[in-house]
C-alpha cells in the first residue's frame, strides 16, 4: 500500500514536472 502511494506520488510529480519544462 505504502509503496503504491509513493509509486502514484512520483508519477504526478513527474507529470507536474514535465508540464514545467514545457514553459
Amino acid at each position: 500500500m505504502f509503496l503504491y502511494t509513493l509509486e502514484a506520488y512520483l508519477s504526478i510529480e513527474a507529470l507536474i514536472f514535465r508540464q514545467f519544462l514545457k514553459f
